[in-house]
């Protein structure tokens, strides 16, 4: 007998839809993500990032950074030591996938925020793509130390480089968030006097369209350590600029 195979495409909410839906709609269309996001949220003490300085915050995020430090470099010992790559490429990916999503309930207040803020129901379909880009990443590089590619060196320096997903999902955030609120204009200072050798390039300490601003621990090598800061505002006139061109919604898609 011959079958026909049917192929159905998975729902993807647009944000006007996602928006509307109900908590418990809302908590059963990403039911697996929530749970993963509510066990972290439970495992996790982090301060009100409300009554915090943007400094403050920065060093917060660094301290859990150095803990990311401990994990990995276990990891890394347990592996050279005559572990199995199943459990490195198991105890990687959830240090990196929970520091990316602790970044992202610091910057919203939790689960709970998670569920209130709009601006978030939107934020919150990049979760799984976050999920998936640091796991792929993971089982590559996997793959290539068990083709004996990598030495200890490179290994561990591979590692490292995955911890800037605690920054930039921060940075991320809080980006997609002043777009969504109207701003549109930015400047990225330095914040360590004694930068990487990317970080200066990347400066621009007069007002510019956002579209302009590399985001934070993106193209240079300190990463999640650059401490860079970008300042944004809303410009009215840019904005009606904007509005005609159709370049509103570009700005958001650049940080998801």
């Amino acid at each position: 007998m011959w079958c026909q195979t049917v192929s159905l495409e998975r729902f993807e909410p647009s944000p006007d839809q996602l928006q509307r839906l109900s908590d418990e709609a809302y908590t059963a269309l990403i039911s697996v993500t929530m749970a993963v996001l509510m066990d972290i949220d439970t495992r996790y003490q982090y301060p009100d990032i409300n009554t915090l300085e943007p400094d403050e915050a920065i060093d917060w995020l660094e301290s859990q950074a150095l803990l990311m430090d401990g994990q990995l470099e276990a990891a890394n010992d347990a592996l050279t030591s005559g572990g199995t790559l199943a459990d490195w490429e198991q105890a990687l990916t959830e240090s990196v996938v929970a520091g990316a999503l602790l970044a992202l309930l610091f910057f919203f207040n939790g689960v709970e925020g998670l569920r209130t803020e709009a601006i978030s129901r939107n934020t919150i379909r990049q979760i799984n793509a976050i999920l998936r880009g640091h796991s792929v990443a993971t089982r590559r590089l996997a793959a290539r130390i068990a083709n004996g590619d990598l030495t200890d060196k490179q290994i561990r320096a591979a590692n490292y480089r995955r911890e800037s997903a605690l920054r930039e999902s921060f940075d991320r955030a809080r980006m997609i968030d002043a777009v969504a609120r109207g701003h549109n204009e930015g400047i990225r200072n330095l914040g360590n006097p004694h930068p990487c050798p990317d970080c200066p390039r990347h400066i621009r300490s007069d007002w510019v369209g956002i579209e302009e601003i590399v985001p934070i621990a993106t193209q240079c090598v300190c990463q999640d350590r650059c401490k860079c800061w970008i300042r944004t505002r809303l410009n009215p006139e840019r904005f009606a600029a904007d509005v005609r061109t159709g370049r509103v919604q570009g700005r958001i898609s650049r940080y998801e």
